[in-house]
C-alpha cells in the first residue's frame, strides 16, 4: 500500500518501522526477506535480518508433566511410604541385574527352584535356619549411617550449649563440604528391618564406603555372620543397574543438534553478562562464519537451559522476614533485576528457535525435587512466546525419537558430598546405573512426600543423560547389554562460557566455547 505513496522515502522508512515490530512478535524472517528484495530498505536493516536462518525443525515430545508435576498432590503426609513404594517398584529389576551378573539360574526361593544362591525378601529372613551358612542375596534400601551427617539437633547444640567432641569433628569436616567418615556403617533395611554390611577385607570395606550412597535398592550377596544374625558379611553389592527398556535409537543420515547450557547466572557479573549475550546473538544466527551458520547454527533445533539462570542470593537474616516468613519489599528489589535480565535475554532466543528452561538451585520456584516450572509471571517477556517452554527439574523428553532424562546437579551436589574420590563421570554413571534421579532424596536432599509412586525412577533407559551446573565438560557412554547411555556433564556458563551440542543422527558431542 505505500509503494505508490508520494513520498517513496517516507513509505520505505514506515514499511521498515513496521517490519521492525512484526519481527518482535514472530520467528519467521520469510517477510522480511521478500520485503527486502522489493524494496530499498536500509542497508543496516538488509544486512541485520539477512542473516536471519531457515531452522531446522524436529518431532518433539514431552514426558515430565504427568511424572513431575505435584500441584494435585496432597502435601501433609510422612516419609516412611516413599521408600515402601520404592523398594517394591524396584526389586524385580535389581533381582534381575544381580541374576544376570552373577549368571546363577535357577534361583531358589520366590525367584525359582534350587540353587546355591537364595534371593531373600525380608531381613527377618535371615534369622531362619534354612540361610545358615548359605550364600544369599538380600534386597533392600541401602542406609549410610554418617556419622558427620549434618543434624538439626547440632544447630540446636550450637546456639544453647557447649559443643561435644563429636559435634567438633562434625563442624571441622563440614566446612569442608564432606561427610564421609571412617566409622561410617552400611545398612540394609526394608519393611521388616535392617541388617548391617559388614565385609571380611577392610580395603573392600573402605571402598564400599567411599562410593556408596543412601536411598538406592541394592542386592547385597553374602552370608549371615554365625556369630550375630543381623550381620550380613558381604561379598557384593549390586545397583539395580540401566532400565531394562531402550527404544532403539532412530536412524536418520541428517545432522540436527540440540543445545546445552547451565548456570548462565546473568547477575554474576558484568562480564558474565556479556557472553550470555553473546550466546544469544550467536544461536539466532548473528555470529561466526556464514559456513558455520549453514552447517551448525542452522541444525539447532532445541535449546536447554538447564538450571541456574541467576546467582545465588547471600543469605538472608531474620530481620529481612517479614512476621509471615517472606521477604520484605525492600529485600526483594535485589532479585527482580537479574530475573528481568535473564527474561529479556532469553526472549530473543524464542524469537528464532524452541527453548525449555528448566529450574536449578538458585532460580525462583521451590526447592524440593522434583522443582516445579518457574511461574510464567516471572518471565514475563518469555511468556509471549510458543517457543519458549518453563519445564520441571528433573527433564524427560524426546527429540525426534532420541530419549533424554537430565537433572540441574542438586543430586550430584548431594552425592559428592556423602561420598569420597568420585569424579562427575562416575558419580554420574552411579546415579543413571540406580535408575533413580535423585536417590538420597529424601533422606539428604528435600524431596516431595510422594505415597502411592515413586515418579523419580527412571522407568525407561535414556539415550542422553545430563546433568547441569558441574565445573567442566566430561562425556562418557555407559553401556550395559544392548543399551547405551551418552551421559554428559554440563559445566556452569559463568564458569567456563560454553554451550555442548548433542547430534541427533549419532549423539556425538561439540564442545563450543564463547570468547
Amino acid at each position: 500500500a505505500f509503494t505508490h505513496h508520494p513520498n517513496k522515502q517516507h513509505a520505505d522508512t514506515r514499511i521498515f518501522s513496521l517490519i521492525t515490530q512484526f519481527l518482535k512478535a514472530s520467528p519467521y524472517s520469510f517477510v522480511v526477506e521478500a520485503a527486502a528484495s522489493s524494496l530499498s530498505l536500509p542497508q543496516t536493516f538488509q544486512h541485520h535480518y539477512k542473516m536471519s536462518l531457515q531452522r531446522a525443525t524436529c518431532l518433539y515430545q514431552e514426558h515430565s508433566q504427568r511424572k513431575f508435576l505435584t500441584a494435585s498432590r496432597k502435601k501433609n503426609q510422612q516419609y516412611f511410604q516413599l521408600y515402601s513404594v520404592r523398594l517394591n517398584a524396584m526389586r524385580d529389576q535389581c533381582v534381575r541385574h544381580a541374576h544376570n551378573v552373577l549368571n546363577e539360574q535357577p534361583l531358589k526361593g520366590k525367584y525359582g527352584g534350587a540353587s546355591k544362591l537364595a534371593f531373600v525378601d525380608a531381613t527377618v529372613s535371615l534369622n531362619r535356619d534354612e540361610y545358615q551358612n548359605e550364600t544369599v542375596v538380600v534386597i533392600g534400601t541401602l542406609f549410610k549411617d554418617g556419622k558427620l551427617k549434618p543434624s538439626i539437633l547440632d544447630d540446636y547444640t550450637r546456639d544453647y550449649v557447649l559443643l561435644d567432641e563429636e559435634t567438633q569433628l562434625k563442624e571441622k569436616h563440614n566446612l569442608k563440604q564432606s561427610y564421609v567418615a571412617p566409622e561410617d556403617e552400611l545398612y540394609l533395611e526394608d519393611d521388616h528391618g535392617r541388617v548391617m554390611l559388614v565385609f571380611p577385607d577392610e580395603s573392600q570395606r573402605e571402598q564400599y564406603l567411599n562410593e556408596s550412597f543412601s536411598g538406592v535398592v541394592v542386592a547385597a550377596v553374602g552370608k549371615i555372620d554365625p556369630r550375630n544374625s543381623d550381620n550380613l558379611i558381604t561379598e557384593h553389592v549390586f545397583m539395580p543397574g540401566l532400565p531394562f527398556a531402550q527404544d532403539p535409537l532412530p536412524k536418520t543420515d541428517e545432522d540436527k543438534f540440540v543445545a546445552f547450557v547451565s548456570g548462565l547466572e546473568v547477575d554474576r557479573s558484568e562480564e558474565t553478562r556479556q557472553k550470555v549475550q553473546l550466546i544469544v546473538r550467536y544461536l539466532a544466527g548473528f555470529l561466526g562464519s556464514d559456513q558455520e551458520k549453514k552447517d551448525v547454527v542452522s541444525k539447532i533445533a532445541r535449546m536447554i537451559v538447564v538450571g541456574n539462570c541467576v546467582a545465588p542470593q547471600e543469605e538472608q537474616n531474620s530481620s529481612n522476614f517479614s512476621v509471615r516468613g517472606s521477604l520484605r519489599g525492600a529485600d526483594m528489589k535485589p532479585r527482580v533485576g537479574p530475573t528481568k535480565t535473564i527474561d529479556h535475554l532469553l526472549s530473543k532466543l524464542g524469537e528464532s528457535m524452541e527453548v525449555d528452561i528448566m529450574p536449578g538451585k538458585n532460580d525462583p520456584t521451590n526447592v524440593s525435587v522434583p522443582q516445579q516450572p518457574i511461574n510464567r509471571c516471572m518471565f514475563e517477556a518469555c511468556s509471549t512466546y510458543s517457543t519458549i517452554n518453563l519445564v520441571t527439574n528433573p527433564y524427560d523428553f524426546s527429540v525426534d525419537g532420541v530419549r533424554f532424562m537430565g537433572v540441574c546437579g542438586q543430586p550430584l551436589d548431594d552425592i559428592r558430598a556423602y561420598t569420597r574420590n568420585l569424579n562427575t563421570s562416575q558419580i554420574l554413571e552411579r546415579l543413571l546405573k540406580s535408575s533413580h534421579f535423585a536417590p538420597t532424596a529424601p533422606d539428604t536432599l528435600d524431596c516431595f512426600p510422594f505415597i502411592d509412586e515413586d515418579p523419580l525412577i527412571m522407568d525407561l533407559c535414556p539415550h542422553v543423560f545430563f546433568a547441569g551446573n558441574q565445573d567442566a565438560f566430561e562425556s562418557q557412554v555407559v553401556q550395559e547389554g544392548d543399551r547405551k547411555v551418552l551421559c554428559l556433564s554440563l559445566p556452569s556458563f559463568y564458569k567456563k562460557a560454553n554451550i555442548v551440542l548433542v547430534n541427533l543422527r549419532d549423539l556425538s558431542c561439540r564442545h563450543i566455547v564463547i570468547e
